[in-house]
């Protein structure tokens, strides 16, 4: 493996890292409001026309009202419709950004070890994932704001939410794709970035400093006085190298890891079709296996 260097100089990292929180939280209170709606609406009476016996001097009451109507789960289901894009593209910023040398802080480019370029990695995998994010925000469009009356006018203001439902059921399937193709994005990332740290810890532990020094890239011609000062930087940084040996990912970063290889699906060294290897992440996601074990992790 190439020695690459750390992160970049970067204030802050982007949007799509650093708010997670409040992405994914929104997404996660506007899913909780549907379901508290549809809830509501599953134990409603939604009976045409209501009959209330003997309600007054033993009088049955009809009343012809509009407890059926849709609109109420439609809106629900049309926000839920614009929530679906919103975490399915800010999953694939995040993909882009680790198969992007300017922005993955060291690792190769389309996580293809090859220097010369040759290999294309996972880079037709951003494709898809942009792909699938483009679908969904074309699919995110509203249909409750065009109602199209039936029955001669006698329903002349309907919600269309058969139709909102039907998007959400097919957006779902495109989400968890997407969210499946940052899964193996991510845990090749992961697996470089070890396997990196790994080998800069091999390099400080069996060069010397000129070694060492002849390892580093893009460093010209010094004085002997300044040749003395950089030894020295090359020895503080042999030391902080042979710190990596103690460097591990997050519990729940390498319980992810474990899960993906246990199923099947092999870091990518060179290029193969991979396929296969995206139906597997695809039913991974669509398990619930993935949240389940870092959630017990």
């Amino acid at each position: 493996l190439p020695f690459r260097g750390g992160k970049k100089v970067q204030p802050q990292d982007a949007y799509s890292l650093r708010c997670v929180p409040q992405v994914h939280g929104a997404v996660k209170d506007t899913l909780a409001r549907v379901r508290e709606i549809v809830e509501i609406e599953l134990n409603s009476v939604t009976d045409n026309p209501l009959i209330f016996p003997e309600v007054e001097e033993d009088q049955d009451s009809v009343v012809s009202a509009g407890n059926f109507h849709g609109m109420p789960i439609a809106l629900a289901l049309t926000q839920l419709k614009c929530a679906i894009p919103v975490l399915a593209s800010i999953s694939e910023r995040r993909l882009a950004k680790l198969v992007d040398p300017a922005t993955n802080d060291g690792l190769p480019p389309f996580l293809i070890g090859n220097e010369d370029g040759t290999e294309s990695g996972h880079m037709i995998v951003q494709y898809t994932a942009a792909a699938l994010v483009n679908e969904l925000a074309t699919k995110a469009h509203p249909a409750t704001v065009y109602s199209v009356p039936t029955s001669a006018n006698a329903e002349d203001h309907v919600s269309m939410g058969t139709t909102e439902a039907r998007h959400v059921l097919e957006m779902i399937g495109d989400l968890e794709k997407v969210l499946a193709l940052e899964l193996l994005v991510g845990t090749q990332a992961l697996e470089f970035r070890l396997q990196i740290l790994g080998a800069s810890y091999s390099l400080a532990t069996s060069l010397g400093v000129q070694a060492l020094r002849s390892k580093l890239r893009n460093l010209s011609q010094v004085t002997s006085e300044e040749s003395v000062a950089l030894a020295e930087d090359v020895k503080r940084l042999q030391s902080d190298l042979k710190q990596l040996k103690d460097v591990r990912p997050a519990p729940a970063s390498a319980t992810v890891l474990d899960l993906v290889r246990a199923r099947g699906i092999a870091f990518m060294a060179h290029d193969r079709l991979l396929a296969p290897d995206i139906a597997t992440a695809i039913a991974l996601v669509e398990s619930g296996e993935v949240v389940q074990a870092v959630e017990a992790k």
